[in-house]
């Protein structure tokens, strides 16, 4: 008779609904398939203690064990298996209770701990293909540049996972350029140091950057410091994550390669702004994870506004000068009206929109609610804020309604990142890293002759892609508002205002400002 099959389960990571449900669906199918199941107790660390901890299981054993939450396994986190030991340990565990396979249910602790280095030495039974040849591993450093927002950490964490899975060196940048430029050799630790896996390995679901960030530019850090610190420290690449000013750095590096050719190592930008407002790109990581954090918030004021009755609530939102965020948060909420820099905001158009808010009062009767929001970005105008568009709001409402204003402000940038913004952030990082790898073999002659060799990665419609920074700087970018020059969201601007009801609007010409109006009143110049 042929020997059965021993059959192991083990539940890894923070516990969660579902994981008894497994388990008991590994025991009873491996019973049904004539092998013999085993559940390993208490994780990594059942399996590095061995003995009781490894313990067969029946058919009986697993009983209602389906609608239980938690893991009646047990998980704990064992930082022995992260050491080539403890590693050992486990392996020769395995071997004395005859385990032929294990099945791991788990989550973020779980996934590195499967691709970790095979265990080195004497003791050595596979080779790792994935890992590069000596002369083919690159030294990346990893730089934040702009404000925090939702997902960078998680971006980090998987270029980083990457690197050390194919042998290259990730090396950490702390708080931007400005950290490189003036804290690289601070003593006992400066802002430029090799990353370590089991340092970023919960680093997916925090929110803001753990390396730090700042917007400071490398012109204005110094670019001949920043370029001599490239070649001092002899990165290959540069992996940069942020928003418009991490854009604008990636341009600035660019243009001085003629200048200082340590500069002429491929580059590549992963967009990551609550303003989604970088070129190349439809979506930056962090715009989700600010829109959750704002329509929560909205939410809730618009629910005070109906509970209250003939109430008009006006939202300040951040975003720069683009109007992504409130208009997307505006549809997301039902908004009365938006205003966004894109189009701009002047007295006609406010009156119009008190106007129509009026109508809508004056049909508030008996049991109606109708409380209203209107959202204003922060940069919509110079003069028009949310405080004074509330308090014109409430002199011409001449006591039919009241108005408020309400500034979220930096609550907008999240706490922890939402699950697309993590998704997209482990996709596009590694997309990056893969990228890069393609200059491993290319000089700096070579490498700054490829427009690829500066880039930004970026979503379009369905697709992934890398465009050149030159294509962008020249063709995409709007560098006086800091945004691109066309905006795939523009429509909805509409759709906004005719699901809110409001009225069609012609905005009035700009007035002419300064010599310009001078000139026209005197014929010399035309409007």
């Amino acid at each position: 008779m042929a020997t059965k099959k021993k059959i192991a389960v083990m539940t890894s990571g923070g516990d969660s609904p579902g994981m008894n449900g497994v388990v008991r669906a590994v025991v009873r199918m491996a019973i049904h398939l004539g092998c013999d199941a085993y559940c390993v107790y208490d994780g990594y660390e059942g399996l590095v203690q061995g003995g009781d901890s490894i313990r067969k299981a029946e058919w009986r054993d697993v009983r209602n064990w389906l609608s239980q939450g938690g893991t009646l396994i047990g998980t704990q986190r064992c930082m022995a298996f992260f050491e080539r030991k403890g590693r050992l340990t486990a392996a020769k565990n395995m071997i004395l209770s005859g385990i032929d396979a294990i099945i791991i249910c788990g989550g973020d602790v779980t996934a590195p701990t499967i691709g970790m280095e095979p265990l080195s030495g004497p003791t050595n039974v596979r080779v790792d293909d994935a890992l590069l040849d000596s002369s083919q591993r690159m030294k990346i450093g990893f730089i934040n540049v702009g404000a925090p927002a939702g997902g960078m950490n998680a971006a980090v964490r998987a270029g980083v996972a990457y690197c050390i899975s194919r042998g290259h060196e990730p090396i950490a940048i702390h708080n931007g350029f400005a950290g490189f430029t003036r804290h690289h050799d601070d003593q006992p630790v400066g802002s430029v140091r090799p990353f370590d896996w089991l340092e970023v390995d919960a680093w997916a679901s925090r929110g803001g950057s753990e390396i730090g960030t700042n917007r400071e530019l490398p012109e204005e850090s110094g670019m001949e410091l920043v370029a001599n610190l490239i070649e001092q420290y002899q990165f290959d690449a540069l992996f940069l994550i942020g928003g418009f000013e991490a854009f604008h750095a990636v341009a600035q590096l660019r243009k001085a390669r003629d200048q200082y050719p340590s500069l002429c190592i491929p580059m590549c930008l992963l967009p990551a702004t609550i303003s989604n407002n970088v070129p190349g790109s439809e979506y930056s990581l962090g715009s989700d994870t600010c829109l959750n954090e704002l329509v929560n918030y909205c939410d809730k004021i618009k629910q005070s506004a109906s509970a209250t009755r003939r109430r008009v609530f006006v939202v300040e939102t951040q975003g720069g000068k683009s109007g992504y965020i409130a208009t997307l948060a505006g549809l997301s909420v039902g908004a009365s009206a938006v205003y966004t820099p894109e189009e701009g905001l002047d007295l006609e158009t406010l009156a119009s929109d008190v106007r129509h808010l009026r109508e809508v009062f004056a049909h508030d009767r008996g049991m109606t609610s109708s409380g209203r929001l209107i959202l204003v970005n922060e940069k919509a105008d110079s003069v028009f804020n949310a405080k004074l568009i509330a308090d014109i709001i409430r002199k011409e409402a001449r006591g039919r309604f009241e108005s408020r204003d309400s500034i979220p402000g930096h609550v907008q940038q999240g706490g922890v990142p939402s699950p697309m913004d993590r998704c997209r952030a482990v996709r596009l990082a590694i997309k990056c890293m893969q990228h890069l790898e393609e200059f491993r073999p290319k000089s700096h002659n070579r490498c700054k002759k490829d427009p690829m060799s500066a880039s930004v990665i970026g979503i379009k419609g369905a697709q992934v892609t890398f465009t050149p920074m030159q294509e962008l700087e020249e063709q995409d970018t709007d560098w006086k508002n800091r945004r691109p020059k066309a905006t795939h969201w523009a429509h909805m601007k509409n759709v906004v205002d005719i699901l809110g009801g409001r009225p069609q609007h012609t905005q009035g010409e700009q007035p002419l400002e300064g010599l310009v109006a001078k000139d026209v009143k005197r014929g010399l110049a035309y409007a």
